[in-house]
């Protein structure tokens, strides 16, 4: 993504950071910008987050402030080098953020699950009992809709009487990072994507079942 970013004539680079426990860090959440932010190296503690803004020329964005703990999952880099994943997932969604025609749905890859753990996603019950229901459909009666599903984000767009109720939301993480993929949602809603609105539930719905289904319920009451 950075580096399709680099040939647009209107990219104007990008600015960010990774935050360590210590830092002397500021947000203006009026207009949700990095104020301040210093890093001591000889003194600086874990990992705890990231933040960037993308520059587009003639337009300013809020920050993309994205939290470790939420991010983080048990598997490849980010046990050894989280400083790094989680930059880079930040610079990801900033990117987002700026160029949404372009990058609206497009995750980095530290930001999706290996092919190995897309495959150990637990399906939830609806879910599997949505898959035993076409399954035991007669052959000749079947439709491309009512094949077997792929995916329950898949299932979101092609049954949705079979979505489960959204789970109670936890604690609200800072506005800027919970809005970014919901408006990324819309905006393909409103351009009439609908396909590229269930890759984008799909995507989040992998890294982060909560968000996944709240973004299912906002596509399903799209008209």
């Amino acid at each position: 993504m950075a580096r399709r970013a680099e040939s647009f004539p209107d990219y104007r680079g990008l600015v960010g950071a990774v935050i360590y426990q210590g830092d002397d860090i500021l947000v203006d959440n009026a207009t949700q910008t990095v104020t301040k932010h210093v890093t001591n190296p000889l003194k600086r503690g874990e990992v705890v987050g990231a933040w960037a803004v993308a520059k587009r020329q003639g337009m300013e964005f809020p920050v993309e402030l994205l939290w470790l703990s939420e991010m983080k999952q048990e598997t490849g880099q980010w046990g050894g080098k989280p400083s790094m994943m989680i930059w880079k997932c930040a610079r990801a969604a900033a990117l987002r953020r700026a160029f949404p025609e372009t990058f609206a749905g497009t995750y980095a890859r530290e930001e999706m699950l290996t092919a190995k753990e897309r495959d150990e996603v637990p399906v939830p019950k609806a879910f599997s009992a949505a898959v035993s229901r076409q399954a035991a459909l007669p052959a000749e009666a079947a439709t491309p809709s009512q094949g077997a599903l792929e995916s329950p984000p898949a299932a979101v767009a092609e049954a949705g009487t079979s979505m489960p109720e959204p789970e109670p939301e936890p604690e609200p993480a800072p506005a800027v990072v919970a809005g970014t993929e919901l408006e990324d949602l819309r905006h393909l809603i409103a351009a009439g994507d609908k396909e590229k609105a269930k890759d984008l539930v799909t995507a989040v719905y992998k890294r982060n079942k909560k968000l996944g289904s709240q973004l299912a319920a906002e596509l399903r009451r799209a008209p």
